[in-house]
């Protein structure tokens, strides 16, 4: 259970990354949209990769994650692993406006369930198929995962949040909002910010 004064500081800096986080990917998104050109960071056989509808819930799954590390940090460590999660935030934002590609999986809800089509759309209509390298959605789980394993004494500690993040990373796949060298260079930029911090 986290201290009050952990619980505060955790919760001021989620605020203050989630609000900078939503300026800079709406802007540069924006941008991308406006843009002509956009690079191609994919490889054709992607192309071929299934549709899993339901690994949606654990691709969203990464606001979970987010919160965990309240619960195994000091007020030092998440100073720094926010200060990680800023400076993630801002080369992204660079890489974003530099170089905007676009997710090149068709934006479909045919055939599913009702209430994944709803979740779908949701998804659709917040995030424009642009910004796709690096991942923000690997960077971010990664960062909260190093943190947590940076932390946890055994690989039984350790083991379920390792498993966690790589589910997420196959998920930004397989739910069709990524592609592979987006997952390569999420974690890169994310291990590197960690490293700085």
């Amino acid at each position: 259970r986290p201290a009050k004064k952990e619980l505060k500081l955790f919760i001021l800096s989620l605020v203050f990354i989630t609000t900078l986080f939503a300026i800079i990917y709406t802007w540069t998104n924006q941008q991308a949209h406006l843009s002509s050109t956009h690079y191609r960071f994919f490889f054709d056989w992607e192309l071929k990769i299934p549709k899993w509808p339901h690994w949606i819930f654990i691709y969203m799954s990464l606001n979970a994650l987010l919160l965990m590390p309240v619960f195994f940090l000091d007020s030092k460590e998440i100073i720094q692993i926010a200060a990680a999660f800023v400076l993630c935030t801002l080369v992204a934002g660079i890489i974003f406006y530099l170089f905007p590609a676009k997710v090149v999986f068709e934006r479909s809800t045919e055939g599913m369930p009702s209430y994944l089509n709803w979740i779908y759309l949701k998804v659709y209509a917040v995030d424009l198929p642009y910004n796709s390298l690096p991942s923000l959605h690997v960077s971010f789980s990664y960062l909260a995962m190093r943190a947590i394993v940076s932390k946890a004494n055994s690989i039984k500690h350790r083991g379920p949040f390792l498993i966690w993040f790589l589910l997420i990373a196959v998920s930004v796949v397989v739910t069709h909002q990524h592609h592979v060298l987006d997952i390569v260079a999420g974690i890169g930029l994310a291990e590197l910010a960690y490293l700085l911090s």
